[in-house]
């Protein structure tokens, strides 16, 4: 933990450690706050002065001082946290807000009623396995749940819940008895429930997505993954017996969009090219798709990552560039891009780290983590006697601390990404966490929020 926050007596200030200054290419400069996600544009003389904060080492001469302790720029800059306190501990502040969201984030739950699934993607790290949820699995995790609820009572006006698989909606009947447990428990106790459903989209027809805008689900979103190009996806994720899947997950992504709302999610690894990811928003544009629903879908890219560290950071650089790249072209197009474009700070870097997240599989085990469903010995509990704060993993995702760690605590986007994914660190911890995007692409995006 670092030290603890100090009071400054003589409020002389610095730059924070986590401010970028950036050109913007249109005679102006853009200071970023890491600290609050705050942007505030500058002018030339004005970062001039700015960068006489530079660092803890510099100390700015007594005439800016004089000259910037009238103006409301100086005021702006330090209500964002531009600047700093000279002696103030900015880390202790990360360490403290991981802490505090740690234990007070949202209860949420992401559940697989299944792990059987209808595709056979070379990369998916699911086991082979194909089990299905057990009526009397069902009934341990709606009680689960019903318990998590009951303690949280007095502090959980919204619940989030996450229907994963395997393939979820191969197992429909099921899960819709799970849901209809979980919904009674949340109207026991006076929680929303916010619903989302991750589906590789076969059997997404229009008759499902009625369904899942409806109680007992009501969701809020439905994620719809897809490889890029068309060419690449109908190699990649195919049918057992091999057939092509693009067209009709298109065919009911269309026909779903006008009942639930949508984000299609791009799979992209280190082949995949900027072009590849243009040809794909091209078809997209050119779909009936993004004219039928009510509201276009949105959407995001994400990494496919290996099972081992090897290569993860190379993956990471690539895919800076093509979520820039697709970013600039959403944004001049009809489509939304899911992540929202503010950089603003993370508190923890995903549910994992929390004591609020429950992940569990089809068989009712628990695990910290989504990527270590359907691994029995790497579980940290059952449904049916609770969690096991003794077990390895438990306490292993729980000990991590960012601003701790040698890779985390100088880097410059740490509030943005507090730790990145640290699933393989934990499985192996001469590997690295695996950093974020943004680690790389910190400025373009700034740029892209203008």
């Amino acid at each position: 933990m670092p030290g603890q926050n100090k009071a400054s007596a003589s409020h002389r200030l610095r730059l924070s450690r986590y401010a970028t200054i950036l050109d913007d290419g249109a005679g102006g400069w853009l200071v970023h706050s890491g600290l609050t996600g705050a942007v505030v544009r500058l002018s030339k003389a004005h970062v001039v002065e700015l960068q006489a904060w530079q660092s803890p080492d510099t100390n700015p001469d007594e005439d800016v001082l004089v000259r910037w302790a009238n103006q409301k720029v100086r005021e702006r800059l330090a209500q964002t946290m531009i600047l700093v306190d000279d002696d103030s501990d900015e880390r202790w502040l990360l360490w403290d807000r991981y802490q505090k969201e740690s234990i007070a984030s949202p209860l949420s739950f992401v559940i697989a009623p299944t792990m059987q699934c209808d595709l056979r993607c070379p990369y998916c790290y699911n086991p082979k396995h194909r089990q299905v949820m057990a009526a009397r699995t069902r009934a341990e995790v709606a009680a689960f749940v019903r318990g998590e609820l009951c303690r949280d009572s007095q502090r959980c006006p919204t619940v989030f819940v996450t229907w994963v698989g395997g393939e979820p909606l191969l197992d429909m009947a099921g899960m819709t008895l799970l849901a209809q447990g979980i919904a009674e428990g949340a109207d026991e106790y006076g929680a929303d429930i916010m619903t989302k459903v991750v589906t590789n989209g076969t059997h997404l027809a229009e008759v499902v997505a009625q369904q899942l805008a409806a109680r007992p689900y009501r969701v809020r979103e439905v994620q719809v993954t897809l490889d890029a190009p068309r060419e690449r996806h109908d190699r990649q994720r195919v049918t057992s017996t091999g057939d092509p899947t693009f067209d009709a997950i298109i065919r009911n992504v269309t026909h779903a969009s006008k009942h639930v709302p949508l984000t299609l999610r791009i799979n992209v690894d280190l082949s995949t090219t900027i072009a590849d990811v243009s040809r794909l928003l091209d078809e997209l544009m050119d779909m009936e798709v993004v004219e039928a629903g009510m509201s276009n879908p949105q959407i995001e890219l994400r990494p496919i990552y290996a099972t081992s560290c090897i290569g993860n950071d190379a993956l990471t650089q690539h895919f800076a560039d093509l979520e820039c790249h697709a970013i600039a072209v959403i944004k001049e197009c009809r489509l939304r891009y899911a992540e929202t474009l503010a950089l603003s700070p993370k508190a923890v870097p995903c549910g994992a780290v929390t004591h609020r997240q429950w992940v569990i599989d089809s068989e009712g085990y628990l695990y910290r983590c989504q990527e270590l469903m359907g691994r029995p010995g790497r579980a940290c509990g059952h449904v049916s006697t609770g969690w096991t704060p003794a077990a390895k993993d438990a306490h292993e995702w729980h000990a991590f601390d960012p601003t701790n760690e040698p890779i985390c605590r100088d880097c410059r986007v740490l509030p943005l990404c507090m730790g990145g994914c640290i699933a393989d660190h934990v499985r192996d911890p001469q590997c690295p966490p695996r950093c974020r995007a943004i680690r790389y692409s910190l400025e373009k995006r700034l740029r892209l929020m203008q």
